[in-house]
């Protein structure tokens, strides 16, 4: 799954906005994929691109688990922006 963020990163960076990109954290804060100390990294980010680049490369050191519940709340989040960003790939 890390391979499939890795591959959309540049399309989500795009794509991101700041609502989304909150609502993301706080869901991955509380799946536990995040603590505290790395939503405020992100919190403390004021470009929206660096934000959603940030988010993006921590997620995806974190492995395929937590790629998996990024997609996945993504998907909910903003269903249209994941279809459209995940459907471009080849997979």
């Amino acid at each position: 799954m890390a391979e499939h963020l890795r591959a959309a990163r540049m399309s989500l960076v795009n794509a991101l906005n700041k609502a989304t990109i909150s609502g993301l954290v706080d869901k991955l804060l509380d799946q536990k994929v995040f603590n505290d100390s790395e939503k405020e990294i992100i919190d403390s980010i004021s470009v929206t691109k660096d934000k959603a680049r940030e988010l993006i490369d921590m997620v995806i050191k974190k492995g395929d688990n937590a790629s998996s519940i990024f997609i996945n709340a993504l998907s909910v989040q903003d269903p249209e922006l994941c279809r459209n960003v995940f459907s471009n790939l080849n997979f």
